[in-house]
């Protein structure tokens, strides 16, 4: 079995990978530091050291697989946030690359992006792998260039499958510390704390929302179906089920069993948030079952992992700690 390496292990798609690796691998290797990724200098540092310490587990196991899903940019991340991103992940490519042992040993690579993110710009009404990228934000353009550099990259050339998983909406239960909330989260802490929830775009909006570990599931099947030496895979992971605004609203109300609250204006950002096409995937499609979380079970989920957390020890309700 391999050693596995999840980087972005705090955010809520590497949690779920984690979660889904821990019993198909050898080991789940793990830096021995925290990844500074504000501090250029350290982080570049911390990656050499980790790379070269991934390596040697990898000897021992004799097969290794990288998962990334870290990063410090989003959908509405400035160019600056972007280039940071990029530039991380082209220094741990580069020491991937130098890197004699990773080069001798079968490996896998997923890199993780968002799908709404680079077909933003699709006028398609379906959208699968052999749809042209629409990128209208620096995020998606920066997630094509990583994707690029890894095509490009020797380890593929040394034999390394590599999969770009192309992600539709994600969701799970959040954790304390967790700076990016998606509509699902935030509207189960309205629920949870009796507040009215804000909405910034239209209530017919449309997305694709996918449980975290389905998408986890999907990810690693996907990526260890690859054939030896095959090419870079694009593959779009999706429930490629539709849900509107007003159809989760409805959702949380059977979940909650009333109303939620909540106000509604349009803002600058809306745009980036629209959803006008659905995701079709035609690449190993024999992994669709592994999306089996209905958005129900999944939302209820939600909210329990965030009522747990406003509760006190003693289960009694708390109050918020402050931001």
């Amino acid at each position: 079995m391999p050693v596995a390496w999840v980087l972005g292990a705090r955010g809520l798609l590497g949690r779920a990978l984690i979660r889904q690796l821990r019993p198909t691998t050898s080991a789940m290797f793990q830096p021995q530091v925290r990844l500074a990724w504000p501090e250029e200098r350290v982080l570049r540092e911390q990656l050499a050291d980790s790379v070269a310490a991934f390596a040697r587990q990898a000897r021992v196991a004799g097969y290794w697989e990288l998962y990334w899903a870290a990063g410090v940019a989003g959908m509405g991340s400035s160019e600056g946030a972007v280039a940071f991103e990029s530039r991380a992940f082209e220094w741990l490519v580069d020491r991937l690359e130098a890197d004699p042992i990773l080069r001798k040993l079968p490996g896998r690579f997923l890199l993780a992006s968002s799908a709404g993110g680079i077909y933003a710009g699709s006028c398609m009404a379906v959208v699968d792998e052999a749809t042209p990228e629409a990128p209208t934000t620096p995020y998606a353009h920066g997630k094509r260039h990583q994707e690029d550099l890894l095509r490009q990259s020797r380890l593929v050339a040394a034999g390394c499958r590599v999969l770009l998983a192309r992600i539709s909406t994600l969701y799970g239960p959040s954790l304390p510390g967790d700076t990016r909330h998606g509509l699902i989260s935030t509207m189960a802490r309205g629920v949870v704390r009796n507040r009215p929830v804000p909405i910034f775009v239209p209530l017919d909006t449309a997305r694709d929302y996918i449980d975290s570990d389905d998408a986890a599931r999907i990810g690693i099947a996907t990526l260890r179906s690859l054939p030896d030496w095959a090419q870079p895979t694009v593959k779009i992971v999706a429930s490629e089920r539709l849900t509107t605004v007003a159809e989760l609203l409805a959702t949380f109300q059977r979940v909650a069993h009333r109303r939620l609250l909540f106000t509604t204006s349009l803002e600058s950002r809306s745009r980036l948030y629209e959803m006008r096409f659905q995701y079709r995937s035609r690449v190993f499609p024999g992994v669709a079952h592994f999306a089996k979380t209905p958005l129900l079970h999944g939302v209820a989920r939600v909210v329990a992992a965030e009522r747990l957390r406003y509760q006190r020890p003693d289960g009694l309700p708390g109050r918020e700690t402050g931001r």
